[in-house]
């Protein structure tokens, strides 16, 4: 598995939401959008207090794109994350372009 250092952290993204409210299934084609949200793969030894394995809430211009073991991630900086997420907390009205 990936080892991040210094202030670096990488989040697997959450999956999407594939229905509408009122249940249409949405074909890949249609969602152009991304979480903002995902759990830590790793974070730095300059951490902040967030941990592997935390669900979290990050700005979203300030990560970049990469794939890691076949999952969709992001890489950046830990001061561009906004929050630690409960558990079972839900968050909408959380995309943006991939």
């Amino acid at each position: 598995m990936i080892q991040a250092i210094n202030d670096n952290i990488f989040i697997e993204l959450d999956e999407q939401i594939r229905t509408t409210k009122s249940g249409i299934i949405l074909a890949d084609t249609a969602i152009k959008e991304r979480p903002r949200t995902g759990k830590v793969l790793s974070v730095g030894r300059d951490n902040n207090g967030i941990n592997q394995g935390d669900r979290i809430l990050y700005k979203k211009y300030e990560f970049k794109n990469i794939e890691i073991e076949n999952k969709k991630c992001v890489y950046g900086k830990v001061k561009d994350v906004l929050a630690v997420i409960p558990e079972d907390m839900k968050i909408e009205g959380q995309a943006e372009h991939f």
